[in-house]
């Protein structure tokens, strides 16, 4: 019997959870690529020092991270779906663990694993680092193979559910806005050491305006940079004052990464880069609703898993 392993970022649940999920995320290896002398330490300072600044934010959004409740309603839908598959979930960075969503899946007498990731497009830092964790899990039980989806970012029904969303909120414009779509950024270093998500992000966009109408031109940024070192350009607080600068005054914005609201988005795009956009004389800075239970797009992961099975992929 096949089970089901979603495997997702995780977040803090309450506010005193900031800190120790900062930590976890901060000493990951895949995250900061410094030896463990030195990352174990640096978390902790890092850790730390975002706290209390951190803590704002999640209390700007109901006091936590809404991706924890929201992952759970998604691999409920998805298992409604394909009811003769169970499905456990393993976060990075908080409880459930991936090793605790492993061997619940054990638990339930599963003979194969197929890990799907919330995170349409490769990177070390986000799809690699989850699989890493999962290997290590698995050492406990290296008989039952795992079969990993590693992108579907260019899965038909996936690109399909994202431009649902996007026509959706183009609706409620008069004028053609700017489409920015925002990714969640790595540092170049991972890019230029061959990380493939640049390049599947740049991807993605062309996929999705490929027949969208209704837009009166689109660009890339990446949004969430961490620390002094230089990340994928343009920053996306950059790019909205680019546009600005250029005289745009109507802006609907993609978050191609994410697939359900988190502080990514509630925070980040909806509160800091929605402000700035309308301090720089944008009249509207819209987010498209994010994909959450969608119906579409619960569709498209059903498809991917049982494609996943059935050795399609």
């Amino acid at each position: 019997m096949d089970g089901l392993l979603v495997l997702n970022f995780g977040g803090p649940r309450n506010l005193q959870e900031v800190k120790p999920f900062l930590y976890r995320l901060f000493s990951d290896g895949d995250v900061i690529q410094l030896p463990a002398l030195i990352r174990f330490p640096l978390a902790r300072l890092i850790a730390a020092r975002r706290c209390k600044s951190a803590q704002k934010q999640y209390a700007l959004i109901g006091g936590g991270s809404p991706i924890n409740e929201t992952t759970e309603q998604q691999a409920d839908a998805l298992h409604k779906k394909l009811p003769d598959l169970p499905v456990r979930i393993g976060y990075r960075y908080s409880s459930p663990t991936i090793a605790e969503g492993f061997a619940a899946l054990l638990d339930a007498g599963v003979d194969r694993i197929i890990a799907l990731p919330f995170y349409p497009h490769y990177s070390v830092t986000s799809t690699g680092s989850s699989f890493r964790e999962l290997d290590r899990a698995a050492r406990s039980n290296p008989k039952v193979p795992i079969e990993k989806i590693d992108h579907w970012y260019d899965h038909p029904l996936f690109l399909q559910a994202l431009q649902g969303r996007l026509r959706e909120s183009l609706q409620q414009f008069e004028q053609p806005p700017h489409l920015l779509f925002s990714a969640h950024g790595i540092p170049t270093r991972y890019a230029e050491a061959g990380d493939p998500y640049p390049k599947q992000i740049e991807h993605s966009v062309a996929l999705l305006v490929d027949g969208l109408e209704g837009i009166g031109g689109h660009s890339l940024s990446y949004q969430s940079k961490v620390g002094p070192v230089q990340w994928l350009t343009p920053y996306t607080n950059d790019e909205i004052r680019r546009l600005a600068d250029t005289g745009v005054k109507s802006v609907l914005v993609c978050p191609l990464s994410f697939v359900s609201d988190h502080i990514e988005t509630l925070y980040e795009i909806d509160m800091l880069y929605g402000d700035l956009a309308r301090s720089l004389g944008i009249e509207s800075c819209v987010r498209m609703c994010g994909l959450n239970l969608y119906r579409p797009f619960i569709d498209a992961l059903a498809a991917i898993v049982s494609e996943a099975q059935s050795g399609a992929r």
